[in-house]
């Protein structure tokens, strides 16, 4: 039986099966994860007791694992916004002896994921459009491609029905986006008005609206990972019996666990700009399966 208690520092001590007593903060003497759906379940099952830096890391690696695999030690640590040594001191937290240990299991996991699909499609692009590499709009095809590829590969259809039988009985769908996620909030708005069901769309950090939602309402929440948290209170919304939808590009969500569907799409990106492709796809889907309920 594993045993929890406080220490003087702030970090939950744990008592393991073999009687050692480890920190969520100091290095694990378990064998580290050797396959990259071991390290992905192993970070989330820490995740939620991680101190605040190495909660960002962890957080990182979930949504970005390509870019993890591709990176630099310095890389990474920018795009976490922590110090390189933190890096270090993450991945020997889940056993490893350093970053770079861990970042070759990222690498096999990347690369049996995407490699032969990625090889396909730069085949099949390069002999309809010249040479990809010097080609914005053909590299930009292909980006948009693989992300509505891995989106019907990872897609949890279940929840994606569940959703759709949910829009469909709706009194009315309230949907709230931050200023990111606008944009899929504005085509999903339009989508369930093509389909006559009625919705309202909020944006931004303003919930003076919730208290307009009942029982027999819809709240779909378009949660962007740059959000530091949703601004919908999940438990007064479960208290009052209202159901609410996430759709949500982190896997690392606070609010999914209470969701009565949870659907995560993360998206390739370029210089800075938000995809929406695989976005789109999925809410359309949503749409046109509730025209079947």
């Amino acid at each position: 039986m594993t045993t929890t208690r406080q220490p003087l520092g702030g970090n939950s001590v744990h008592s393991g099966l073999n009687g050692t007593v480890e920190s969520e903060s100091t290095p694990s003497s378990q064998k580290p994860p050797d396959t990259f759906e071991a390290l992905h379940q192993s970070i989330l099952m820490r995740q939620a007791r991680l101190p605040k830096r190495l909660a960002a890391v962890a957080k990182y690696i979930i949504d970005t694992p390509d870019a993890v695999a591709l990176g630099s030690v310095a890389s990474v640590a920018a795009q976490s916004r922590v110090a390189p040594s933190t890096l270090v001191r993450f991945a020997q937290l889940l056993g490893y002896e350093g970053f770079s240990q861990l970042q070759d299991v990222v690498r096999e996991g990347v690369r049996g994921r995407y490699a032969k699909r990625l090889g396909r499609s730069i085949r099949e692009s390069d002999t309809r459009i010249g040479h990809p590499e010097n080609d914005l709009l053909n590299r930009t095809a292909l980006a948009v491609h693989l992300s509505i590829e891995t989106v019907c590969e990872s897609i949890d259809r279940a929840a994606m029905i569940k959703a759709a039988e949910l829009v469909k009985t709706a009194r009315c769908v309230f949907i709230h986006a931050s200023a990111e996620m606008r944009p899929l909030a504005e085509f999903f708005r339009n989508c369930l008005a093509s389909v006559k069901i009625r919705s309202i769309l909020f944006v931004g950090s303003d919930i003076d609206f919730l208290k307009l939602i009942s029982g027999d309402d819809l709240l779909v929440v378009a949660e962007h990972s740059k959000m530091k948290e949703t601004p919908v209170t999940a438990s007064s919304l479960l208290d009052r019996a209202v159901p609410f939808i996430v759709f949500t590009d982190t896997e690392v969500s606070l609010s999914k666990s209470r969701a009565a569907a949870s659907l995560k799409v993360v998206e390739t990106s370029e210089a800075g700009l938000l995809r929406v492709a695989a976005g789109t796809a999925i809410l359309e889907t949503i749409a046109l399966y509730s025209l079947d309920f």
